[in-house]
């Protein structure tokens, strides 16, 4: 059987194939190092066929399915697939990996779009990843800033525990939504380097925390200098 026609029958039969189809399909993905077909059949399987599937599409280094992997199957290897996503520099995927998926490394991600330079995938991290979600709870999760924090606020003075732990969890945000600041204006200075009005418009439009001053003349400067294209243009015939 072709790769194509085995996908599509582990798609639309899923857990209802037969034991016999199953094994040849699990066989052939083995044989193909098909990380589409690994990743159809990990929906189905479980145990250690599962995990032969997932080291069938970390293998493949195919960027698509290792997201894919990531969000559905559980149990995945996400640190794993996430580092596809950044060796392989792939920017459409560093997005959806951010803004999906749990537990990941933002800023390596982050630094995938910022080295892209593209107005597009800028716009949408910045609209479609919950920055400041990720990062406070990245930064609850890191001890050395604990310390600092803890010591910042004095929060041994408390005698409350419950107070304390609200005091610290306040800082933590005021902290996340700093760092947010700083992420969406690296984000929107891309946007308007690119001298691309659509996504400047979007930005402005639909981006919580962007300089809607700055976009608006960022815009009027691209009418501008396309206007005097068009004079210059019409003067030369």
């Amino acid at each position: 059987m072709e790769l194509n026609n085995l996908i599509e029958l582990v798609q639309e039969n899923g857990t209802t194939l037969s034991k016999k189809v199953l094994k040849d399909a699990i066989a052939f993905a083995k044989k193909s190092g098909s990380a589409e077909l690994a990743y159809e059949l990990a929906c189905v399987v479980e145990g250690k066929e599962r995990q032969d599937m997932e080291q069938i599409v970390l293998r493949a280094k195919e960027p698509k399915f290792c997201y894919l992997f990531a969000k559905d199957i559980p149990g995945a290897d996400v640190k794993a697939h996430e580092q596809v996503i950044l060796n392989q520099r792939d920017v459409k995927y560093a997005v959806e990996f951010a803004s999906d998926i749990p537990n990941i490394d933002l800023y390596k991600l982050f630094d995938i779009v910022i080295c892209s330079k593209n107005p597009e995938y800028a716009y949408k991290f910045a609209l479609e990843v919950d920055i400041t979600e990720k990062l406070e709870k990245s930064l609850l999760k890191d001890l050395t800033l604990s310390t600092k924090v803890s010591k910042k606020l004095n929060l041994d003075k408390y005698t409350d525990a419950k107070i304390a732990n609200e005091t610290y969890k306040s800082e933590i945000h005021r902290l996340a939504l700093d760092k947010t600041k700083k992420i969406i204006d690296i984000l929107q200075q891309i946007v308007i380097d690119s001298n691309d009005s659509t996504y400047i418009e979007l930005f402005k439009r639909d981006i919580d925390g962007a300089d809607t001053k700055k976009l608006s003349l960022a815009k009027s400067r691209i009418v501008k200098a396309c206007k005097t294209v068009k004079v210059d243009k019409e003067l030369t015939k």
